[in-house]
């Protein structure tokens, strides 16, 4: 059980909200419609609220540094919505002050808790090559498209297709070649990105995330496709649909759900429940987002960039921080 962390004593429901004073009024729709003791726009009362046993923070990604730490130094186990933060640089003052305030953490990335995604992991063990691509309509103008807000369609969303070439390709990363460019939005961020991975067990993964237009009938919004030893698959459809071919031609098409929101919220109750593990740790939300970071340094350099998430996220910390 990590250090601060202590096993709830209530079953799991709403207890409270918070919000920001400006937008407050989401906090009381969210008491009025679920149910609970109270709303605030005092997170420090949350933290210290001996009935709250632990918090989700799903805030914009550059007003999470501070709430994470109010969190952690109450010793209350945190679920944190993806990317982590932005800037990227953030996650390392995340991963230092979780060193000196162990909690239970769990990053939030449904894709990989979708039930059709495991059976594809279980399949092809093994994969040689890997392809995925986020596609959506172009985003509006405004905070969505700030570096240091949401940071646009692929600082935000790319982090999906990254954590899925990772869980897919069951590896590291290890380096990256990438361009990317500003095609429609007037902030000047990047809007469409392509880079090849390497993974530290020889599999290549391309991903492809722009917000030039949603992809047609079942490819949709997101795809991922892997092949390797003579089998390959496809998940589409909002990974709701799998297509398998094995090495001997067979085919199958299975149907199942978008059932990894939930299935997110309930290993992290689980865990919480129990003082951990996580299902889910930090270092896992973070190697998406570090995977997206060091694309886009390659996109700007014209190099092949090396990938190493444990120094990426003790650059610039004391050594006796890290």
């Amino acid at each position: 059980m990590p250090a601060n962390t202590r096993k709830p004593s209530v079953p799991s429901r709403a207890c409270a909200y918070w919000n920001r004073p400006d937008d407050f009024h989401l906090a009381e729709e969210m008491l009025r419609e679920f149910g609970g003791d109270y709303c605030t726009d005092d997170f420090q009362r949350v933290a210290d609220d001996p009935a709250v046993d632990a918090i989700y923070i799903c805030t914009m990604h550059n007003d999470r540094l501070r709430l994470l730490e109010a969190a952690a130094r109450a010793g209350k186990p945190v679920f944190m919505e993806k990317p982590l933060a932005l800037p990227v640089e953030l996650l390392r003052e995340m991963a230092d002050l979780l060193e000196r305030h162990p909690i239970l953490f769990q990053s939030g990335f449904k894709i990989r808790f979708h039930s059709l995604v495991a059976r594809a992991t279980a399949l092809l063990p093994n994969p040689e090559i890997l392809f995925a691509h986020v596609l959506d309509d172009p985003w509006p103008d405004g905070y969505l498209n700030d570096p240091a807000i949401s940071g646009g369609n692929v600082r935000a969303q790319g982090v999906y297709a990254a954590d899925a070439l990772h869980i897919l390709a069951g590896s590291l990363p290890v380096a990256v070649t990438a361009s990317a460019r500003n095609a429609r939005q007037p902030s000047g961020i990047e809007d469409t990105m392509c880079a090849t991975f390497e993974f530290a067990n020889g599999a290549l993964g391309s991903l492809a995330v722009a917000d030039a237009g949603n992809g047609p009938g079942a490819i949709s919004k997101f795809l991922l496709e892997a092949a390797g030893g003579g089998a390959s698959l496809a998940l589409f459809s909002r990974f709701t649909r799998l297509q398998e071919r094995d090495a001997e031609g067979r085919e199958t098409t299975i149907t199942g759900e978008e059932d990894g929101f939930l299935r997110q919220s309930e290993a992290f109750v689980a865990a919480v429940r129990a003082g951990g593990p996580s299902p889910n740790p930090f270092l896992q939300g973070a190697i998406p987002s570090i995977m997206i970071a060091r694309a886009l340094d390659a996109a700007a350099s014209g190099r092949r960039e090396i990938i190493d998430v444990h120094a990426w996220l003790t650059a610039n910390l004391h050594p006796s921080e890290c």
